[in-house]
């Protein structure tokens, strides 16, 4: 091949891995932990993540208990819950704090799948500008023959499309989430 397969391989990977990443901050229909992680505490004048200073228990699909290991931290884990505008009440109870996320309405749930389908061609499109620049790339090398161009220009395309197909499987599932009640 007149180009790096692992290296084209191991780009697409990371894109699909980053949508992934990217999707789980989604909210569903459903309390789910992808939605704290994004969510710093001031701990001890170090700003930790949520997930090292508590667990969660999940109580049901909307409910959520955060158990902070050190209660004095309390305070201030109910502060930056609320700063993350979850679209949720949060309480504290005392040795915990309590999370009742909002149902979604039909409303929202479209809204969110419209955005997850932004998203969705956002990611196609750092997909098809990695292609371009392989495609470019080969057709860039001076003495190979044009049967050579082709056949990694047509191997480059293949894996593209095999790419933007997972992408799509992806948001697929993702959109079966954020449907159901």
């Amino acid at each position: 091949m007149l180009f790096d397969q692992d290296a084209l391989s191991e780009e697409l990977q990371l894109i699909e891995i980053e949508f992934e990443d990217y999707l789980k901050k989604i909210r569903t229909g459903r309390a789910s932990k992808d939605v704290f992680d994004r969510i710093i505490v001031s701990a001890y004048g170090v700003g930790s993540p949520l997930n090292s200073v508590s667990n969660f228990v999940f109580d049901g699909p909307l409910s959520v208990m955060v158990k902070v290991w050190d209660k004095n931290l309390i305070p201030e884990v109910k502060k930056s819950l609320e700063n993350a505008h979850l679209g949720a009440s949060i309480t504290d109870q005392g040795d915990y704090i309590r999370i009742n996320f909002f149902p979604l309405t039909e409303e929202d749930r479209k809204e969110r799948v419209k955005d997850l389908n932004k998203i969705l061609e956002d990611y196609r499109v750092k997909v098809r500008l990695v292609r371009q620049d392989y495609m470019q790339k080969v057709k860039g090398l001076e003495g190979v023959s044009e049967d050579e161009q082709k056949v990694s220009e047509e191997k480059i395309q293949k894996m593209i499309d095999e790419s933007i197909k997972n992408l799509e499987e992806i948001a697929s599932k993702k959109e079966e989430e954020i449907l159901s009640i």
